[in-house]
């Protein structure tokens, strides 16, 4: 009983000498407590910094992301329809760098000029295949149309 009693003891003031060590470890490097310098110094490991910078993830991340949690790993049918989304989103990119192009160019007749935006034919492929998909996502079935290639 007496040996248990001891053993007890042992281990509660070794754990109590080992918290406030633990606990310094766990501070921020930079909080300018010398401490916990001497702490990670003194156990022998060092920690490097981390990188707390956020990066906004980019259209394609997000996307995949969401078929990604939406329906887990691709069936084939799923990665056809990836795709279809994908070659929307570079024909979208490519539009939008050549109205970008053309505003930037101060051409008037172009950038004003409604009867432009109804003639244009890399716009009106991609409100067709808009259209196509947004039936196609719906409907659940993967199905392919030449407006999206």
């Amino acid at each position: 009983m007496k040996v248990r009693r001891l053993m007890l003891l042992l281990l509660a003031i070794a754990g109590l000498t080992v918290l406030p060590a633990l606990a310094m470890a766990q501070s921020l490097v930079d909080s300018g407590n010398s401490s916990s310098a001497e702490v990670s110094t003194s156990l022998g490991t060092t920690h490097p910094q981390l990188a707390l910078t956020y990066t906004r993830p980019t259209e394609e991340t997000k996307l995949r992301n969401y078929f990604f949690d939406a329906f887990g790993p691709y069936p084939e049918s799923d990665q056809k329809a990836l795709q279809l989304l994908k070659n929307e989103l570079t024909k979208l990119v490519e539009w939008d760098s050549k109205t970008q192009a053309t505003i930037h160019s101060l051409n008037g007749e172009q950038t004003v000029n409604p009867a432009v935006a109804e003639n244009d034919p890399l716009l009106a492929k991609i409100s067709e295949c808009g259209n196509f998909l947004n039936a196609m996502l719906v409907t659940g079935e993967f199905a392919d149309s030449p407006s999206c290639h």
